[in-house]
């Protein structure tokens, strides 16, 4: 099977920019890749391998494994950091001692967790795969048969924006591109659980499988709990032992969930720290400094009230960089702000900044308060993909625009194994909400590489039999905290924190670090 003809790609958009700002393409595309048909010329500062006929280039800062077939063909190529079902990272090269199938090669690609996509050409089959929430997401091009990071990547020429979308509300964060939307119309974004077929540059599911069971967990539940906390601390140990990484620690769940389950690897993760920059982030170091007291950890305060914090980059600079930010994003994320863009760029030196999104789950993010005593529809589906109450979405993005994403919606649905259907609002933050935004986010940062250790389809699916109810009520968080961290549970989570200071507040007390201190500990009421 061979790639279709046509002229070769010439000089992307990306570079066309980056040579008229002066920019170091090498630098604003950091952690980046490419996949196009052989004989086009790699850009300048990136790495370049073929399989078949196909030509990967990418930032040589991401590793890249040959993957070999019994008798030592290359076979594919993995991109990125892959994780073994046995808690082994993927590197150089790795070779199957078995003739294995093309449904075999997929379950193995299936069983990987991290952040990477797999470029597999077997002859019979030129595809390509990624990570369970396609957390190097990724966009193709038909026209220039091209897939990669980001919309400048894969166009050769100007931009062809949506008639209908208005690109700047996304620069901004007051609207999403979501079911495969992109800043140009040629371009389209790419889904979890799918792989694109190169000859055709059309998206299959592979993942699920019509014979996984998505009920409730049958047995005891905290059999569940115990096989969710070993697998995502197998996770984590696999990248300490092979990376220097940090830790964000804030009041969030996320952030306590990660710690609880890092906690036999604590002592090799190099840097814990977190950001301050307004009311609610001061509020997160406050939990996180009470938290790493009690676990005995160094703690980094990155502070906008630091004398260096202004000093380290001019308002110049940070203008510059949220311009890089925008067009490595194709147009969709900015740093949300100037501060924003300093503190993550003060992040303590490391390889791998571990955070979450799709860890998101163990609460049940996506699901209407009450969501779980009805059968989830697309149309509660679409409304809680873009973050909005059912009623609200027309009126804010057209009737034509509602009507289209409504489709898509309904048709990827279609395309779900009926054991699903029950899960249905986290199928759908999986494959379409991450790969959109949250994915997409951690591109813009590129002094580290940023990974979720729980993108991982085993978690995911232990995860989401869960009852949405019960995940909803926090009880999953709670069980894993209690797992891994048990003295961290009289320290309140950033949402409880605030309801006690709005206690303090109408107290009448001072809002000082010291009444903080005390309403964070429920001493004040």
């Amino acid at each position: 099977m061979h790639p279709p003809t046509g002229p070769v790609f010439g000089v992307s958009y990306a570079e066309t920019i980056c040579a008229a700002r002066g920019w170091s393409f090498s630098e604003v595309f950091r952690s980046q890749f490419r996949i196009l048909p052989a004989g086009a010329a790699s850009p300048q500062g990136w790495s370049s391998s073929q399989v078949e006929n196909w030509t990967l280039q990418h930032c040589p800062s991401l590793l890249r494994t040959e993957l070999l077939s019994k008798d030592g063909t290359v076979i594919g190529l993995v991109l990125g950091v892959a994780i073994t079902a046995h808690g082994s990272i993927l590197e150089g090269s790795f070779r199957f001692e078995e003739s294995l199938s093309l449904p075999d090669l997929e379950v193995f690609i299936s069983s990987l967790a991290g952040r990477f996509v797999v470029l597999l050409a077997t002859g019979t089959a030129q595809r390509l795969y990624f990570d369970p929430v396609a957390g190097m997401t990724a966009v193709f091009n038909p026209e220039t048969r091209c897939t990669g990071s980001s919309v400048p990547l894969v166009i050769n020429d100007e931009l062809l924006p949506n008639q209908d979308i208005d690109p700047t509300v996304f620069e901004f964060g007051r609207d999403l591109y979501m079911l495969g939307e992109t800043c140009d119309q040629r371009v389209t974004r790419v889904m979890g659980n799918h792989y694109l077929d190169l000859s055709t540059f059309e998206l299959t599911r592979h993942w699920p499988t019509a014979d996984l069971n998505f009920e409730e967990f049958e047995g005891s539940r905290h059999i569940a709990f115990r096989r969710i906390y070993e697998k995502l601390s197998l996770n984590i140990e696999a990248l300490t032992n092979r990376f220097s990484c940090a830790l964000p620690i804030t009041g969030g769940l996320d952030s306590r969930l990660l710690l609880s389950a890092a906690r036999p690897h604590l002592r090799k993760i190099k840097s814990y720290y977190a950001h301050r920059i307004n009311w609610a982030t001061e509020l997160d170091c406050e939990i996180g400094t009470m938290i790493a007291r009690e676990m005995n950890l160094p703690y980094q305060v990155i502070s906008n009230e630091a004398a260096h914090f202004h000093q380290d980059m001019t308002e110049v600079e940070t203008r510059d960089l949220r311009d890089q930010i925008r067009l490595r994003t194709g147009f969709e994320q900015d740093g949300i702000s100037d501060d924003t863009v300093r503190a993550v760029a003060l992040t303590p030196d490391c390889d791998i900044v571990l955070r979450g999104n799709v860890i998101e789950l163990t609460r049940a993010n996506k699901w209407p308060a009450t969501g779980w005593k009805q059968t989830p529809t697309a149309e509660i589906g679409l409304h809680r993909l873009m973050n909005c109450r059912v009623g609200e979405l027309l009126p804010k993005i057209g009737e034509d625009r509602y009507n289209r994403l409504l489709a898509r919606y309904e048709k990827w649905m279609s395309g779900l194994p009926a054991s699903t259907h029950a899960r249905l609002y986290d199928l759908a933050h999986v494959e379409i909400f991450l790969p959109s935004a949250g994915s997409n986010a951690f591109y813009w940062p590129t002094n580290a590489f940023f990974l979720n250790p729980f993108n991982d389809r085993t978690l995911i699916h232990l995860t989401t039999q869960m009852a949405p109810r019960a995940r909803y009520r926090q009880r999953l968080v709670d069980a894993l905290v209690q797992w891994g961290c048990p003295e961290l549970q009289d320290i309140p989570f950033h949402g409880d924190a605030k309801a006690n200071l709005k206690t303090a507040r109408k107290s009448g007390l001072a809002v000082t670090l010291s009444t903080w201190r005390d309403a964070l500990n429920g001493r004040v009421s």
